[in-house]
């Protein structure tokens, strides 16, 4: 299946089909800055919720040679707590999410980047660093009013350049935005502003 091919209304729909009335509403009110899903935390809450994580990751990595450098080199609770808040704290969500973003970042950085987890401006090449300084993609200093940061895609947004470094550019990014702890519990909003449009 290629990006051509995949249907978003369709995709949209079947993933509201299978909530129920309750949660299209809540999601609804969230995407609308009426009220946040995020889950109510507590220390406890958060520890627990690490260490189940940290097992889940270990037992998924088993099968994922290429992967155990992360689990290795880095304490979980860091980026951890991202994959968790992002899913609700639903762990068995969060140790899949949080594998898929090491299989990102082995497959675009290398086990470098992977062994310590994160991606700095120092990990961006030439044309990372050329599609950032153009300005086509910016982080807003403001937020909206129900407290979230706020990314803009203007014009083109790298139309010319190779979806590698796109893929790495936005990983970068992403990471960057979701340093802030409200950032994390109450998501994000974008701003795709084609040109010409």
């Amino acid at each position: 299946m290629t990006a051509t091919d995949v249907n978003v209304d369709k995709l949209r729909a079947q993933e509201l089909n299978v909530m129920s009335p309750a949660e299209r509403e809540a999601l609804d009110m969230e995407i609308h800055g009426v009220e946040s899903r995020a889950t109510v935390e507590t220390p406890t809450m958060i520890d627990e919720s690490l260490g189940r994580l940290y097992q889940e990751l270990q037992q998924l990595l088993s099968h994922k040679p290429r992967l155990q450098p992360y689990l290795i080199h880095n304490p979980i609770s860091q980026l951890g707590l991202r994959f968790l808040r992002t899913d609700f704290f639903h762990v068995t969500k969060a140790a899949t999410r949080f594998c898929k973003f090491l299989e990102l970042l082995d497959d675009y950085f290398g086990q470098d980047v992977l062994k310590c987890g994160y991606v700095t401006i120092n990990d961006l090449g030439r044309q990372e660093l050329k599609l950032l300084k153009e300005g086509s993609i910016q982080i807003l200093t403001s937020r909206d009013r129900f407290g979230r940061r706020i990314i803009a895609w203007m014009g083109e947004a790298g139309k010319e350049y190779s979806v590698a470094t796109k893929i790495r550019l936005y990983l970068y990014v992403f990471l960057v935005v979701s340093e802030d702890v409200k950032t994390q519990q109450k998501g994000l909003v974008e701003l795709i502003w084609p040109s010409g449009h």
